[in-house]
């Protein structure tokens, strides 16, 4: 049996990384991914597992890129996700801007947009906040719990997640246009998820940490509206 020590200066740097990073449920406990030769690709035992309910009520901090050919744009920040209150609130900092925005889901159109109220302040906390509404496709869609079992995901797979450990992979299109991959923990909550928008040619990667399960207070999605 090899000791740590010995992994460290091994060539097994897979086998490092995977001691090394571990995920942890809200009491602490290490969790463990439920991994076998019968989801293994290539393997000859192989066989499609079936679909899980995604734990979609929880709070955590991001990172997100979006690029196309005319932009590229990193945001960080603190987001809040209620299949519950059908709302997402996303707050934001980047290049001189502190943002929060609350998306309304139950307010959205057939076409799949979703209203956004938006405030800004710029380029500090003592500027005059702005505030802007839009309908919008949004890039922190409300995924429901069952959106994995109803649209056929299709499994791609484990990945290791550098922020949150092993990880699987789902594949799905969402609003039955946009590929989107899921990677989920062995609690099933969302650690990250990439889609590509086929309108703009856009892409779109969004990591999650310091995931905290269960439904967030109504009172955190009390927006204002903008004054006219």
């Amino acid at each position: 049996m090899k000791n740590l020590l010995t992994l460290l200066f091994s060539s097994e740097p897979l086998l490092v990384l995977a001691l090394a990073q571990k995920s942890y449920n809200a009491s602490g406990v290490v969790i463990t991914p439920n991994l076998s030769s019968s989801t293994t690709p290539f393997s000859s035992t192989f066989q499609q597992p079936s679909p899980p309910v995604i734990n979609a009520a929880f709070r955590a901090n991001y990172i997100q890129h979006k690029w196309d050919f005319e932009l590229s744009h990193v945001v960080s920040g603190f987001f809040y996700y209620s299949p519950a209150n059908q709302a997402v609130r996303v707050d934001a900092a980047y290049d001189k801007t502190l943002q929060s925005g609350f998306f309304n889901y139950k307010n959205t159109t057939s076409d799949g947009l979703v209203e956004n109220i938006d405030y800004s302040w710029t380029p500090s906390v003592t500027s005059q906040p702005q505030c802007a509404t839009y309908m919008v496709n949004s890039d922190f869609p409300l995924f429901p719990p069952d959106l994995l079992v109803n649209s056929g995901a299709v499994y791609a797979g484990t990945a290791m997640d550098e922020l949150n450990g092993i990880v699987t992979m789902w594949e799905v299109l969402y609003q039955s246009i946009i590929p989107v991959t899921l990677y989920l923990n062995s609690e099933n909550s969302i650690t990250r998820y990439d889609y590509f928008a086929p309108d703009r040619r856009t892409k779109v990667i969004t990591k999650l940490f310091n995931i905290i399960l269960g439904e967030t207070d109504a009172a955190v999605f009390e927006f204002p509206k903008c004054s006219s």
